[in-house]
């Protein structure tokens, strides 16, 4: 199995104190709530980059949603396509759904991305069997 390393970069505001947001933001689907990859939230000009955590994932191309304090994305392990769970603030998995046999022809994995509907999460793997 090849893992691939994903890094969470977390912006981190010199003197603003974590606890003042209500709600952590969200990014439901492919290129965020608006589709457009930009960022909805204000970051402050005194902000900084830091890494949060580092995760080795199952090989793919999927891109990561991120909802209710979860991070999901997809993979595989070689001969399964796999939907994994992780915790935004840790980054240590949460679950592991099975979604079937990896594709003959997907030497990389899954390279669909996940979306958030509600308290549903939607995934559609290399068979293109949605589950």
């Amino acid at each position: 199995m090849r893992t691939l390393p994903v890094v969470v970069v977390a912006l981190v505001a010199a003197g603003a104190a974590a606890s003042t947001q209500t709600r952590a933001p969200e990014w439901p689907q492919y290129l965020g709530p608006s589709r457009n990859g930009n960022a909805t939230m204000a970051i402050p000009p005194s902000a900084r980059l830091s890494v949060g955590w580092r995760k080795p994932l199952p090989s793919g191309s999927a891109g990561i949603v991120v909802g209710d304090g979860q991070a999901y994305t997809l993979g595989s392990d070689g001969e399964q396509d796999l939907l994994l769970s992780l915790d935004t603030t840790t980054g240590k998995e949460t679950a592991r759904l099975v979604l079937g046999p990896t594709h003959a022809d997907s030497a990389l994995g899954p390279g669909s991305t996940p979306v958030l509907v509600g308290d549903l999460v939607v995934a559609i793997a290399t068979g293109c069997r949605m589950q």
